[in-house]
C-alpha cells in the first residue's frame, strides 16, 4: 500500500431546501476556493448576459425552443461554477427561467444564495487570516 498524504478539502455540504424547510438536494463545494469566486464572477457576468438574450427572443425560434437552449447553458454555468455536475440538483424543482413571486427568475435566486454564502465564507476567511498576519507582524508594529 502506499503512503498517504491527507489533505483538507474544505468541501463543505449545503441542503437546498424549500420554505417549509423539506430537502430537495444537496450539493457540495468549497465555498473559499479562490477559483470558485474566480468562477463565480465569470459566470454572473454571463448569466446576466444570458437574460438580456432571453429579454430579446429570437423570431426563428419557438419560445419553447429557445428556453430549451436557454436552460442548457444555464445547467452548463452552474456545472463550471461548482467544477462538478449539480446542475440537475439545483433545477430538479423547476427549471431556471421560471419566474418566482417576487418577478426574479429561479437562475437569479439560486446564484443570489449561492453568492451570499461565497461572501460569508470569505470573509470569515479573511478575518481568521488577518488576525493571524496581525498575530505575527504585531512586534513590528510596536
Amino acid at each position: 500500500m502506499n503512503e498517504q498524504i491527507t489533505i483538507t478539502s474544505g468541501l463543505k455540504t449545503y441542503d437546498l431546501v424549500n420554505e417549509k424547510k423539506e430537502l430537495l438536494g444537496q450539493i457540495t463545494f468549497n465555498p473559499s476556493d479562490m477559483n470558485i469566486v474566480n468562477r463565480h464572477q465569470e459566470v454572473i457576468k454571463s448569466l446576466n448576459e444570458l437574460k438580456k438574450e432571453f429579454s430579446n427572443k429570437s423570431e426563428n425560434k419557438s419560445t419553447y425552443e429557445q428556453i430549451e437552449e436557454l436552460d442548457n447553458i444555464v445547467y452548463e454555468k452552474f456545472d463550471y461554477l461548482f467544477g462538478a455536475k449539480v446542475s440537475d440538483v439545483i433545477f430538479s424543482i423547476m427549471g431556471p427561467f421560471s419566474v418566482l413571486e417576487s418577478g426574479q427568475l429561479f437562475f437569479e435566486h439560486v446564484l443570489n444564495a449561492i453568492s451570499a454564502v461565497i461572501e460569508a465564507d470569505a470573509n470569515k476567511k479573511a478575518k481568521k487570516a488577518l488576525s493571524k498576519i496581525k498575530k505575527y507582524t504585531q512586534k513590528y508594529h510596536n
